[in-house]
C-alpha cells in the first residue's frame, strides 16, 4: 500500500531530477561555441593564422579543407576589398560555417549571372 509519505518522497525525487535536467540543459546552452560555430578571428594576419590553427584542431580535416577552399574562393572572387588585410578583416567575427555559406552563395550568384 502506498502511503502519503512515500508518495511525497517520490514526487520530491522526480522534482529534483527534473531540476537537474533543466540545469544541465541551461548550462550546455551557455557554453562557448567551438569548431564550425566558433567566431573566426582575422583582425590581423597573426590573429588570422592563430584562428586557422585553432580551427584545424577543432574540426575534421574535411571541414578544414572546405573552409580553406571557401576562404580562397571568396578572396579570389570578392572585388570590394582593396587588400588581403581588408578581405581578412571582412571575415572577422564570422563562423567557419558562415564563411562556407557565404562562398556557396557567391558561387550560386555567379552561376546565375552567367548566361547560358
Amino acid at each position: 500500500m502506498i502511503t502519503t509519505h512515500s508518495l511525497s518522497k517520490g514526487i520530491k525525487n522526480i522534482t529534483q531530477l527534473l531540476l537537474v535536467a533543466v540545469l544541465v540543459i541551461l548550462l550546455s546552452a551557455c557554453s562557448e561555441p567551438t569548431g564550425m560555430d566558433a567566431p573566426f578571428s582575422s583582425a590581423s594576419s597573426p590573429i588570422y593564422q592563430e584562428s586557422m590553427k585553432a580551427l584545424e584542431d577543432q574540426i575534421t580535416a574535411s571541414q578544414y579543407q572546405q573552409l580553406k577552399r571557401a576562404i580562397n574562393y571568396l578572396n579570389m572572387n570578392s572585388t570590394q576589398y582593396s587588400s588581403l588585410e581588408d578581405f581578412r578583416k571582412s571575415l572577422d567575427g564570422s563562423t567557419a560555417a558562415k564563411i562556407i555559406k557565404r562562398a556557396d552563395a557567391l558561387k550560386v550568384s555567379k552561376q546565375n549571372a552567367t548566361p547560358g
